[in-house]
């Protein structure tokens, strides 16, 4: 009843669809053109106004959102408020995986993601509002529903500073670090004038890939690839890890392009028995950057040519699905030849919902590894599958528990590795062909008579014959 509708009206805005808590949250919707009420949320179910919903007369619905700010503490445990953002988040993906594909949001996401968004990145990582954990939080939300963020569609990188400052204790002080600050003041005659809660509006963005983390140690780092890859070589173990948590190791042109470089290089080698594809945080990779779907010719498909260098390397791929596995990445994960999940994770292909229709070669990789009912529920339907589901599907081979998954794959690998390496590459080879209908006999037949005359042959029947482990060299 506070809400100032006949100051609104006779600006124009007569129509209105507003929801508010006295002394405490408000969202609203004003329109020069009629709108319908769609309804709102109650997050959390604990009453609070940060969600409402108007419906345009295209039939498009606006959803306007107030997420929580989250206090000053970035630990759930001793923060409440912390603790409410992250529940807030997590409903919040859950809900958009569900919603219609034409809808807009606005709003006050209280989450600047992207290291540009921000005056100091490295400063704020442990402020609230910028921690690695919301900006997953809400990459995951944005990634649930198939949002594309419009600001940075159109302006991709370079820094818009809309949230320099805020969650300082001194904004003055913080203020100073933005550059321009003083350029400003001087042609201005006066510092620029300070809101009541020191706090300014942000753009909500998608995290931007990159943000490393130190390799894993006992890998031979690999120099001049895209700052989210990182690949060593250990033993007979070749590993390539997405570290781009921030933005669910969403891939972009130049990423894909290093990974299937790589691998064509890894390709030659014969010291790698197999290959493990991981992730860093909460996802395994959510496909393909949707900041240049959009905007570029995908005609030529990198993300097919990645998935096929997975499929035709020569060794076999192992995914460690580290969490969530997001549209393309669902074709990066079946294009590897063993896939461990963990509890908890979920896998979900969204195009349906975009108005994108994917890649057939992707699909016949789904129709290939999972059979076609289960691929015309994938892509057709959009549905999400939990991890055991993915199990029984045939998706996943192993499902553990996050801790354990680095141990399994190590258990995987040590197989591998003492297996004789010409009879699994020659076997990994036909099994392609074969999936692909491209067999090639005359090749499958030479590969088979190297390896019966091979040292490697004769040193497993020897070793069967000794009753001791073999020993092979490829040879």
């Amino acid at each position: 009843d506070k809400f100032p509708l006949e100051g609104f009206a006779a600006l124009g805005y007569a129509h209105v669809v507003a929801r508010g808590q006295k002394g405490y949250n408000g969202v609203a919707i004003l329109s020069r053109l009629p709108i319908e009420d769609a309804g709102q949320r109650d997050f959390c179910a604990r009453g609070d106004a940060r969600h409402v919903a108007a419906r345009l007369p295209s039939g498009i619905t606006l959803h306007n959102l107030y997420i929580p700010a989250g206090g000053d503490l970035p630990d759930p445990e001793a923060n409440p408020k912390f603790a409410h953002k992250l529940d807030f988040l997590a409903e919040l993906r859950d809900w958009f995986a569900e919603r219609p594909s034409r809808a807009i949001l606005v709003g006050d996401l209280n989450i600047a993601p992207r290291e540009d968004d921000v005056w100091n990145h490295k400063a704020l990582l442990k402020v609230v509002s910028h921690t690695p954990v919301e900006v997953e939080a809400l990459e995951a939300a944005r990634a649930a529903g198939g949002w594309v963020d419009v600001t940075r569609k159109d302006i991709p990188e370079g820094p818009l500073y809309s949230w320099w400052s805020y969650r300082s204790p001194d904004w003055s002080a913080a203020d100073e670090r933005r550059p321009g600050r003083q350029e400003r003041e001087a042609r201005l005659g006066q510092p620029r004038p300070r809101g009541a809660f020191g706090r300014q509006p942000h753009r909500p963005a998608r995290a931007r890939l990159g943000a490393a983390e130190r390799p894993r140690a006992g890998l031979r780092g690999i120099r001049g690839l895209s700052a989210m890859i990182e690949a060593g070589i250990d033993g007979a173990v070749g590993r390539i890890t997405l570290n781009a948590p921030q933005s669910h190791n969403a891939l972009d042109r130049a990423a894909m392009r290093d990974l299937a470089g790589l691998l064509a290089d890894w390709a030659g080698r014969d010291d790698i028995r197999a290959l493990v594809l991981t992730g860093r945080g909460r996802s395994f990779c959510a496909g393909a950057s949707l900041g240049e779907v959009g905007a570029a010719d995908w005609s030529d498909n990198p993300l097919t040519r990645l998935c096929d260098a997975i499929e035709e390397f020569p060794v076999p791929v192992l995914a460690g699905l580290n969490g969530g596995v997001y549209g393309g990445g669902v074709e990066v994960a079946l294009a590897c030849d063993f896939r461990v999940g963990v509890e908890g994770m979920r896998a979900f292909v969204p195009p349906a919902r975009l108005g994108i229709h994917y890649e057939p070669a992707g699909i016949a990789r789904a129709l290939d590894r999972l059979g076609a009912q289960a691929t015309r529920r994938m892509f057709l339907l959009a549905e999400t599958f939990e991890a055991e589901a993915l199990r029984a599907m045939g998706f996943l081979d192993h499902l553990v528990a996050p801790e354990a998954l680095d141990a399994r794959l190590a258990e995987m690998t040590g197989v591998l590795t003492g297996l004789a390496p010409l009879a699994v590459r020659g076997m990994k080879r036909t099994i392609v062909e074969l999936s692909r209908g491209s067999l090639d006999a005359e090749a499958a037949r030479r590969r088979i008579a190297a390896c019966f005359a091979s040292t490697d042959h004769a040193e497993g029947l020897a070793a069967q014959r000794d009753r001791r482990p073999p020993v092979f060299t490829g040879r």
